[in-house]
């Protein structure tokens, strides 16, 4: 738990809040919204992500300090990847197994020799029956997705998708889709959610300078890669 806390806090930091690991405020805020079909004003939403600017607990030396109220804390956006990191691990663990995938719903971690080659949907046509628009191989790495074509909600008959701006209180209407190619599960799970909130130009060269391979599908339906994103 302890390792999941300073991950998040380290993309907090690195992502200037874009990733932030205590807004559930936030996300309870558009649950209320979307039950009772009317969105939160401008001003509301504005004071609640205010308030919830700072992370309410401090990572340092292994140790965690509570500095305020941790009601708010929500590790959804990283803990699934670790998850799914821990388990590839201990599979590989195991005696004679050499090559290892496990896939736990958009987050896959690869460890051994060769790869598997994963294909990515197309946010435009979110079906179960639909063939994938995209193929990546992956080898001995993580990959993670975020998308708002099946993960969202509607109020007042808007869609609108998972992804919040917690520096905004508002949900990420400029980009699709993203995804992530990283050394592993939990580091692609963050940067797909870091690099969402960000505008997608500024995503492409958030993961450009960390040698971050990522796609990046806009609400105009181009899609932006980064150097590191394989042909």
């Amino acid at each position: 738990f302890v390792e999941v806390l300073a991950a998040a806090q380290r993309w907090y930091e690195t992502s200037e809040g874009a990733f932030h690991p205590a807004a559930g405020a936030l996300r309870q805020r558009w649950l209320v919204a979307r039950d009772s079909g009317a969105e939160p004003s401008p001003e509301e939403l504005s004071e609640l992500a205010a308030t919830t600017r700072e992370l309410p607990f401090r990572v340092s030396r292994g140790a965690v300090e509570r500095v305020a109220d941790c009601g708010s804390v929500d590790l959804n956006a990283i803990a699934k990847g670790y998850i799914v990191d821990r388990a590839a691990a201990v599979a590989g663990a195991v005696r004679r197994v050499t090559s290892v995938m496990v896939n736990a719903g958009g987050d896959l971690r690869h460890r051994g020799p060769g790869g598997v080659t994963v294909g990515v949907e197309d946010p435009a046509r979110p079906y179960d029956n639909a063939p994938p628009r995209w193929r990546v191989r992956v080898c001995d790495g993580g990959l993670a997705t975020s998308g708002s074509a099946r993960r969202g909600f509607r109020v007042g008959g808007r869609w609108l998708g998972h992804v919040l701006d917690p520096r905004t209180g508002w949900p990420v209407e400029h980009t699709t889709s993203v995804t992530v190619l990283a050394q592993d599960a939990m580091t692609a799970d963050a940067l797909a959610t870091v690099l969402g909130v960000l505008e997608p130009e500024e995503a492409i060269a958030f993961a450009a300078s960390r040698g971050i391979g990522c796609m990046v599908v806009d609400a105009a339906g181009d899609v932006l890669t980064s150097p590191d994103w394989p042909d």
